[in-house]
């Protein structure tokens, strides 16, 4: 568990590890010494509280202090209308895959277990479905609910699989449980999913590089749904607002993963195991670096203790 709280000077939100209570730290960003709280504190509404009553976030107009070297902070989104900080960056791709190792290092076996049991379950679903369709000759629209369901079930096990990724890359308290947490945004979800693929499907269909900058560009919408419960249309938006000046790194990432997962499933398709949760931590390290927000291995540089 962490400690959060606001600076009393400049308003930034300040991560510091459980059992630094009572002590003394400086703010990275302005400077100003505080002391560090028994408990969170002015961190603003709670994730599910209406957009209606959500208390604007403070602007911060200085250099995002999350981004990666060289990179510049691009325009944030209006104030009021998230959660969490949003403050756009460009993100370096060096800087995620090393971010990504570092905490990777250090939830090896918790990362592993969790991916493995992903799998386990996903793979059972697809045995499942075609169990099914070959016991009871299921054919054309017949077989088109048993496809839904198994769409369904397959976003909901993805959102709690990134909802897992996005605490360990955070540095939050994660569970293996949090794979089943994904029922509340099951819904928006599914309709994030199916603009997403109707986006990409029309890009690809006027040429195959605008498919890919549509992609892109959409590419960070659940992630922004679980992180900030925004609506489908405003997860699509915020996404493409983040991928501003960040597709061709993502891009990167993407062949990087490509490559990696090869080489992954060449070592006897054992290798996947351990190369999967380490992708899935470097895509939640590069949603959190390019919204301002900090990752694990940061929170003790977060605050220099005096």
């Amino acid at each position: 568990m962490t400690i959060e709280f606001r600076c009393t000077q400049c308003g930034k939100l300040l991560r510091t590890p459980e059992g630094t209570s009572g002590r003394k730290a400086k703010c990275p960003q302005c400077g100003a010494l505080l002391s560090i709280p028994e408990q969170a504190s002015g961190l603003g509404p709670e994730p599910h509280e209406p957009a209606a009553e959500r208390a604007p976030p403070p602007l911060v107009d200085s250099p995002n202090p999350y981004r990666s070297p060289g990179a510049a902070a691009m325009e944030a989104p209006p104030s009021g209308e998230i959660r969490r900080g949003f403050t756009l960056t460009r993100i370096d791709l060096g800087d995620v895959m090393s971010r990504a190792w570092q905490i990777y290092k250090g939830q090896f076996w918790p990362c592993v277990g969790t991916t493995i049991l992903f799998m386990v379950v996903s793979y059972g679903l697809v045995f499942a479905v075609a169990l099914l369709t070959t016991r009871f000759n299921l054919q054309g629209p017949a077989q088109l609910p048993l496809n839904l369901a198994y769409q369904a079930v397959s976003i909901f096990l993805t959102l709690g699989l990134l909802t897992y990724f996005l605490k360990v890359a955070r540095g939050e308290e994660a569970a293996i449980g949090d794979l089943f947490n994904g029922g509340p945004l099951l819904l928006p979800a599914i309709g994030v999913n199916l603009l997403v693929g109707l986006a990409v499907i029309l890009g690809l269909l006027l040429l195959i590089i605008p498919g890919i900058i549509v992609a892109l560009m959409l590419s960070q919408s659940l992630f922004v749904l679980i992180d900030q419960n925004t609506g489908v249309i405003d997860s699509l938006r915020y996404s493409a607002q983040a991928t501003k000046g960040n597709k061709l790194t993502l891009f990167g990432l993407c062949f990087g993963s490509m490559l990696l997962s090869i080489v992954g499933f060449l070592a006897c398709f054992v290798g996947i195991i351990f190369v999967a949760p380490y992708l899935g931590l470097a895509y939640a390290v590069a949603y959190l670096t390019m919204t301002g927000q900090s990752t694990a291995e940061q929170q003790r540089a977060d605050l220099q203790q005096v």
